[in-house]
Formats: C-alpha cells, structure tokens, sequence
C-alpha cells in the first residue's frame, strides 16, 4: 500500500512514531556510554571557582560605586551648593536620591564639606567610621582617583568607595563623597544562586565585635577577602561531573530533537504550502471565479475533500448563471410591459441606463452595476399611469400631472417585492428629487438624496431633451446641455453637473453608435458591456 493511499492520521502516527522510536533508541545508547565516564571526569577546582566569584563581585562592586562616586564629585556646582549649605539641591542631585532609589544599590552614603564642616549622612555606618576611613585616606590620591574598601561593622559586610569634594578644575579637596553598599547577603545569595545546585558549600563570616577596615587592592584581594569569611565545599567535585555530563546529555537530546523537528517541519510545510494556496483558490471561488481548481493531493482524506469542492463549484457556476439569466428576464419583462403601454418610453430607459453609468465612472461611484439597473428600472412605475396621460401630445393637466408625479413611488412599491432588487429601489424613488427641495415624491433636497438618484436625475433629464417626445422634437445638445448647467445648485448636484458636461457629448456619441432602440433580447448583452 502506498504510503500516498494512507489516512491523514495513518501518516502522522507514522512519521511521528519513527521519529521518536529514533529518539529514544539513541539517547538510551548514549546515555548508558556517557555516564560510564562520570567518574572518571576531572573538574575545575569549584573552591577556587568560587573564591573567584566573590572577588569578581566584590570588584565589579566596587568599580560600580566609584564611578557612580566620581560622577559627582569633581563638580564645581556641589562645591558651591555645600559652601552654602543648599540641602534641598544636594538632597535631590548628590545624595538623598540615590539612596531612595533602589535601582542605584545604595545603601549608605556621606559627604562632608570640611571647609565648613557642612555634612549629610544616610544609611547603616555611623559618622565615626567615615572619619576612620578619612584618616586612611591621602587627600592628595583623591585629586586624580577615587579608593575603594572593605569594612566589617557590626556582622555586616560593606564596600565603600571614597571620592574627593573637588570643583571642576581639581585643585584642591573641599571635603569627602562617599557611597557605600552592603555585600554579605549579596555575596551570600549569589552563592546560593549560582553554586548550590553543584557542591555542598558553606560560608562563614567572622564573628568579630571589632570594626575592620581594607583598602581593596586588586592584587591583593584574595587574601584581604579571606580575612571576612571563611568558605568550604564538599562532594563538589561529583556534583561538577554529573553537571558537566548532564549538559553534554541535554546538548545531545536537542540535537536529536532539532532533527526531528526539522523532519516535521519540512513536512508541515509542504501540507500548509499547498493549504494556503488551496483557501486563496477557494475563496476565489466565493468571489464567483469558478475557473479555479483546488489540488490537495498528499492523502485520500484531502484528494477527496479537493474533488468535493471542485464540484461544488462546477454547480456554484451552474447556478450562477441559471440565476443571472432569470434575474435578466425579470428585467427584460419590466422593461418591455413599460414600454407596451408608452412609446416613447423604448430606448428611453437604455439610454438614461448609459448616461447615468458614464457619469458614475468618471466620479468613482462603486457599485456600477446598481447605477446601470436603476437607469433601466427609473421609469417602471409608470406602468400604472394611464396610457392617455403618457402620450398625451399636449400639456399635462395638474391632475394629470399629478398623477404622473406618482411613478417614483411606484417603482419603489414595485421594486420592493424583492430583495434582488432592494439596493435600486432607493435610486429609483429619488430620481425625480431636487437638490433644492422642490421636487418629489418626499421633497428631499441636497445630500439627503441619495447620490445614485442624483446620478440618475441628470441622465434622465438630459436624454428626455436630446429624445423625440410626444409633445416636442428632440432638442439640440447645445440647448440641453445649457439647460442641464443652468439647473446646476436648484434641480441638480453642483459637483456632478461639473463632472457630467465635459463627457456628455462623448457620451452621446458612444451611444449612437449602438442601437438607440434596442429590442429585449439585446438587453443582456447591454448588461454585460
């Protein structure tokens, strides 16, 4: 049985399987080699990794609370600010804020003008301290440098970096800036953090009531942090193997993984791939293009489920054009019972039909087609006016007129039997409205009529003047269009006169180049143009 032929959940139970059958069977072999050698594996010394690591973090500390000293001091306006004593400014530019935010890891701060004896102190260590460390201290080395230093107070370790009080020239000290962190519990949780789960580890501060004080000195950090703690490790050099070992399992497994996955994925790929451009083609066919043929070839589940939809759109189209040739004869029979009862009525329709669509082309109207209907359909209400009233070679009566002046409303009753044509009928009933309010049958006026009736008014009023009538001869297209111009603002929309004068002898022209009195059954080719 070819593997093509299969169910779509037969496939993937397949490939998924064989996959991981893979997967497990490699890393079972390769499990078992590697940990034969976990004890025979050598490992850094995690003692002196360890040790390593506090004196990085007591550095990097250090080096982090200098610079954030030195930015400022060597500053002329905290020179002058402590000279006059303005503790709110140096509160919210030198000191107080630092301590506040947590973000700087400040945890205790002192600056002393000793010019005049000016000085702000927060955090942990008493003043004494700072004036012990002071006395460590060569003013002269603090005109180019700032030191750094540990100090054990009270079962607590901290770094204290020291910054002299200079303005920007650094000629002379005016005092002491210096900023201090707390870094037992630092050092302490990142042991935790970082080294528990590989060596059983124990550290230990001094338990000392006596205040020490070290300068910190790179060289010589080893045996200075020594003198704060004392450190010891055990099964550390296991726990280190297995680590070691483990990782290079876990790289193993995600190799395997990654090549697994990368087998799924190019499968995926080509099902998705074919997927996508299958739903663009069926929703080309939602959009009534039936030319397009849906191809999911890669199972029976999808060859079946393509051959459905591919005859279903074969019957869509079917339908289509069953529909679209009743929705032509429904048109085709409005149109010809019109025109059985008013003579002047033949070709009238077609022609407002293309004038209202020329018009409609050259302002961006949309929907083109329901201007192309609402031309043929404008005039159907008339079928219910008395045939003597239509051809009545004279002027109308009012009553007559009257009567007339019902059609719109007719249309629309009629029109609205059905939702075919339920987009037309709005047009239709409007198309004898004026922008200024005068016409009928609502009296509506300006953009309150609907833009597709303003379309239609235009097309209506132009053809009925360049068309032979019962009353009249047809009319010169100079005559009417200086007609049409002159009812631009009252009878017509401004914009669209505008846009209809310069096309409509074209218009005209295109038009006599057919045949003006088209019979039905050149209705659908019309439709179609």
């Amino acid at each position: 049985m070819k593997f093509k032929s299969l169910r779509l959940y037969a496939q993937l139970i397949i490939i998924v399987g064989s996959i991981w059958v893979a997967v497990l069977v490699i890393i079972t072999l390769t499990s078992k080699y590697y940990i034969e050698g976990f004890n025979q594996q050598l490992t850094e010394n995690m003692d002196q990794e360890i040790q390593h690591s506090i004196e990085n973090l007591i550095i990097t500390s250090n080096n982090r609370l200098i610079n954030l000293s030195a930015a400022h001091t060597g500053w002329t306006e905290l020179v002058e600010a402590t000279n006059a004593r303005n503790r709110p400014w140096i509160e919210q530019n030198a000191t107080k804020y630092l301590i506040k935010d947590p973000a700087f890891s400040v945890d205790t701060l002192y600056l002393l003008n000793t010019h005049n004896a000016y000085n702000e102190l927060y955090g942990i260590l008493p003043e004494t301290i700072y004036s012990a460390l002071f006395h460590k201290v060569d003013k002269k080395e603090l005109l180019n440098a700032s030191v750094g230093y540990l100090i054990y107070y009270n079962h607590e370790l901290f770094i204290v970096a020291i910054t002299g009080l200079t303005d920007v020239n650094r000629n002379d000290i005016h005092g002491y800036y210096a900023l201090g962190q707390r870094v037992d519990y630092v050092i302490e949780n990142t042991l935790e953090q970082f080294y528990a789960s590989k060596s059983d580890l124990t550290l230990t501060f001094i338990d000392s009531k006596s205040l020490i004080i070290s300068r910190i000195d790179l060289n010589t950090i080893d045996s200075t942090s020594n003198q704060y703690f004392k450190l010891s490790t055990s099964n550390n050099l296991l726990a280190h193997s297995i680590n070691d070992h483990a990782n290079k399992l876990l790289y193993l497994i995600l190799s395997i993984l990654a090549i697994s996955m990368i087998l799924l994925l190019s499968i995926l790929m080509r099902l998705t791939g074919n997927f996508e451009e299958s739903i663009k083609r069926i929703k080309r066919i939602t959009y009534h293009d039936y030319s397009q043929k849906i191809d999911l070839d890669f199972s029976k589940d999808f060859s079946e489920l393509s051959q459905c939809i591919n005859n279903l759109s074969s019957e869509l189209s079917s339908r289509d054009k069953e529909i679209n040739q009743k929705y032509i004869e429904i048109i085709s029979i409005l149109i010809k019972s019109l025109e059985e009862v008013d003579v002047y009525t033949k070709g009238h329709s077609e022609r407002v039909s293309h004038y209202s669509v020329a018009l409609a082309t050259v302002i961006g109207y949309p929907e083109l087609e329901i201007i192309r209907l609402s031309g043929l359909l404008h005039d159907i209400g008339k079928i219910k006016v008395d045939i003597k009233i239509l051809n009545n070679p004279g002027k109308l009566s009012e009553p007559e007129f009257e009567e007339i002046k019902k059609h719109p409303m007719t249309a629309y009753n009629i029109l609205g039997v059905s939702d075919i044509f339920s987009p037309v009928k709005a047009i239709v009933k409007g198309h004898h409205e004026k922008v200024d309010g005068s016409g009928y049958p609502d009296g509506l006026c300006g953009d309150d009529i609907p833009l597709g009736a303003r379309i239609v008014a235009i097309a209506d009023v132009f053809d009925s003047l360049t068309s032979e009538r019962s009353y009249r001869k047809e009319m010169p297209l100079s005559e009417a269009l200086q007609i049409i111009q002159d009812g631009s603002g009252t009878h017509f929309d401004k914009a669209l006169v505008d846009a209809f004068i310069p096309i409509a002898i074209e218009a005209y022209k295109d038009w006599s180049s057919l045949n003006q009195t088209p019979d039905v059954e050149e209705l659908l080719l019309i439709l179609e143009q």
